[in-house]
């Protein structure tokens, strides 16, 4: 009896087994996943085939040959590099087209080398700070990056700004009267850096910027002199500066300082600011303010007490109280004589006769023995000059009469 025909292939309904003792490897630098596994049992074995899907889906896409299965127990394949996470599922397929069940899924992230997409509506816009520069937020990026060149040059293109977070900026740096051409790119948190979208604007001729690091000290406590200095704005058109004190233009000056002599009193404070002036003549904002307080104080000293005056054969001495102000510099010694004031009365005329030293007491006027009754006075001088005027009524005369004749009228 002989034995019965194998049915044809066709007629072969049953699914081979899933392929085991898969695993996958990875390699970042070239970007590459290796996939191995255990071979099939299956005599009417065909191959594999491989499959893959986003981590986000649940749509496989094969990823090996569609005409021609895999015949070794290996696979390379390039995911995307997108930095995302992909599965890989491996299925055994036998002569008759059948097709295993998937085995375990195998997952590779891969390394991110996709930029974004190029920033979209760019535009600059003039102004008197710099040229301000806008843009659409771009997704997945996590900073922006523009460039600069001069148009119509060949000048290099430079990159003025990185790591912006913002989808704005501003450069303060471009030359007034100059075009220039930028470029923004988007950068996302791998590094990779997208497209660049261009766009062009002119510098007007704007004022300068407000000069930096005003700063104002006492320069000479003699003569009294404040020296100024600061640091010039950026901008390459400056010519010269305007000094201010108290709001009122001292002076202008070509460099970045300045020494105030004029009328600089003790015990007085004075408000500094500077503005730069470019060729145009624009005059920028005014600088912060510089503040100083001058030494010492604008009181004059008390009266002279105790003043005498006694005459003698070889002049008048003139004795006083010793003043206890604490910044006394000297004495002065003045004598009065009495003139007819064309009334029918008379005034006192007084003229100083000498300097003395702040621990002198007494002083010998080696005036003429005439007969001639005078007066004397002493005023105190601190060593900020100040002094009451002669004329003050607070003031301490002692009137005396000279010895002598005096001389017939």
């Amino acid at each position: 009896m002989g034995s019965a025909p194998l049915p044809p292939a066709t007629a072969d309904k049953v699914r081979p087994l899933a392929p085991a003792g898969a695993g996958v490897t990875y390699d970042r630098t070239l970007g590459r996943a290796t996939l191995k596994w255990a071979a099939n049992k299956e005599m009417d074995l065909a191959g594999y085939r491989v499959y893959r899907r986003l981590g986000t889906s649940t749509a496989w896409t094969r990823v090996s040959s569609a005409t021609a299965p895999v015949t070794t127990t290996s696979f390379v394949n390039s995911p995307p590099p997108t930095g995302q996470t992909y599965l890989y599922e491996l299925r055994a397929v036998d002569r008759a087209g059948n097709e295993s069940p998937g085995g375990p899924d195998l997952t590779v992230v891969s390394v991110d080398r996709t930029p974004t997409a190029a920033p979209a509506g760019v535009t600059a816009a003039d102004g008197a700070t710099g040229t301000v520069l806008a843009w659409q937020p771009v997704t997945g990026a996590v900073k922006y990056t523009v460039h600069r060149q001069r148009t119509g040059t060949t000048d290099q293109v430079a990159q003025v700004a990185t790591g912006v977070t913002a989808t704005t900026w501003k450069d303060t740096t471009a030359a007034e009267r100059t075009a220039s051409t930028y470029w923004v790119s988007a950068v996302d948190a791998a590094g990779n850096t997208s497209a660049r979208t261009a766009v062009s604007a002119t510098r007007g001729d704007w004022a300068p910027g407000a000069p930096k690091g005003l700063t104002v000290v006492d320069a000479s406590h003699a003569v009294r002199q404040h020296a100024l200095s600061w640091t010039a704005p950026a901008d390459t058109d400056v010519v010269s500066y305007n000094v201010y004190r108290d709001g009122s233009l001292l002076r202008s000056v070509s460099g970045t300082s300045h020494t105030d002599m004029q009328a600089v009193w003790h015990g007085t404070t004075y408000r500094y600011t500077v503005t730069a002036v470019d060729r145009a003549g624009h005059e920028s904002a005014a600088s912060a303010e510089a503040v100083i307080t001058t030494e010492g104080d604008l009181i004059a000293p008390a009266a002279v007490t105790g003043v005498r005056a006694t005459p003698r054969e070889d002049g008048v001495l003139v004795e006083w109280d010793a003043s206890t102000e604490a910044d006394l510099k000297r004495y002065e010694v003045y004598r009065a004589e009495r003139y007819d004031d064309g009334d029918g009365g008379f005034v006192w005329l007084a003229h100083r006769v000498e300097y003395l030293s702040a621990d002198a007491t007494s002083f010998l006027h080696p005036a003429d023995a005439d007969g001639e009754t005078v007066m004397y006075g002493v005023i105190a001088v601190d060593r900020w000059e100040n002094q009451l005027d002669v004329t003050d009524s607070s003031l301490n005369w002692a009137e005396v009469t000279e010895l002598g004749t005096p001389p017939a009228e």
